[in-house]
């Protein structure tokens, strides 16, 4: 296991972010509203925290509350469309959009809300902070130096690997005795489930043996499907039986972004509570017998995005349920700590 999680850790594609967050409105004790510099933002479109004394039953009460006073303020501005005191091209707001739970560690949920609403519910006593939704993407994975692999895999050792698996799999540097030689340990990954948290992922390709599965698309009216090829290969880098690093995990496609390797962040988030509610079940499935040889998740986040509190306390949430996390460092030379998640 440790073996295994070390390896994937390794795995994260190029991620782009940026390293602060700026505070834009607080006051008369109401919550922060938070946003990610240069980051592009989703406009009108917000991620909400509860603070840690809400309860379940609270959290819904606070749910329809929102849906109520948002119902309020669109009929007041589909009237004032009806005078012609409001442009009838105005927007349309579309409410609550996620709600979200891990645990007692992250409450909350996202929406789409106009302005008179979200000021309703920075002053809400239940709510820790708001945050600006923003745009998160993918970027092209960085290509192997090593030779093209064959399919060549002879028990325990990969001959013709290529540089990355051999690399992940020696202490000493590469020489020209190890530098297409993968070691591994047969049943590398069995028994863990990997979380992909990205595009989708094509589970019906035979280098994953039948061990992948669509687990949940996320984006409202997308399909299930990886129509992107991102999230693919990064479930192929884990798990695939010709170029994976651990052969035999299970992957599950936890699809947050579109087929153009774009979504929002308020989707990411939504994701890693999908993820974190499936492992909490297959813990306890596993102790009630139902499931046998159960080891463990991990999850792999190769997104790049803006530097976001809500991303940062949700996968804590997460980590918090039992699940390892493998993220994105980027590719920019820079602190991995000033990228989402730390």
């Amino acid at each position: 296991m440790r073996g295994f999680i070390g390896a994937v850790a390794g795995l994260a594609a190029v991620a782009s972010a940026t390293p602060s967050l700026s505070i834009e409105t607080i006051h008369d004790g109401a919550a922060p509203v938070i946003s990610s510099t240069n980051a592009e933002a989703v406009p009108n479109s917000y991620i909400i925290k509860f603070k840690k004394h809400v309860s379940d039953t609270d959290a819904e009460d606070h749910h329809n509350w929102v849906q109520q006073i948002h119902s309020s303020s669109q009929d007041e501005r589909l009237e004032l469309r009806k005078r012609g005191q409001e442009p009838l091209v105005d927007n349309v707001f579309h409410g609550l959009k996620h709600t979200y739970k891990i645990g007692n560690d992250f409450l909350g949920y996202a929406g789409h809300f106009d302005e008179a609403t979200i000021e309703k519910i920075r002053r809400h006593s239940d709510v820790e902070f708001i945050e600006v939704d923003s745009v998160v993407h993918t970027q092209v994975p960085v290509k192997s130096q090593g030779a093209e692999a064959e399919d060549t895999c002879d028990g325990e050792l990969e001959k013709l690997a290529p540089w990355g698996l051999a690399r992940v799999s020696h202490r000493k540097s590469l020489g020209f005795g190890t530098y297409d030689k993968y070691l591994y340990a047969e049943d590398a990954g069995e028994g863990v489930d990997a979380y992909v948290i990205d595009t989708g992922t094509n589970v019906d390709h035979v280098d994953f043996e039948g061990r992948a599965k669509w687990g949940k698309t996320i984006p409202s009216g997308d399909q299930d499907v990886d129509g992107n090829g991102h999230g693919t290969h990064c479930s192929g880098t884990i798990a695939g039986k010709k170029y994976g690093v651990a052969k035999k995990a299970n992957v599950y496609a936890v699809k947050v972004l579109r087929s153009n390797g774009s979504g929002t962040m308020s989707d990411v988030v939504k994701g890693v509570e999908w993820a974190a509610t499936s492992h909490i079940e297959q813990v306890k499935a596993a102790k009630d017998g139902k499931r046998k040889g159960f080891k463990g998740s991990v999850a792999n986040m190769s997104l790049g995005g803006g530097k976001t509190q809500a991303l940062d306390a949700v996968v804590n949430a997460a980590v918090d349920a039992g699940i390892h996390f493998a993220v994105a460092a980027g590719n920019d030379n820079a602190d991995a700590c000033n990228y989402s998640p730390t």
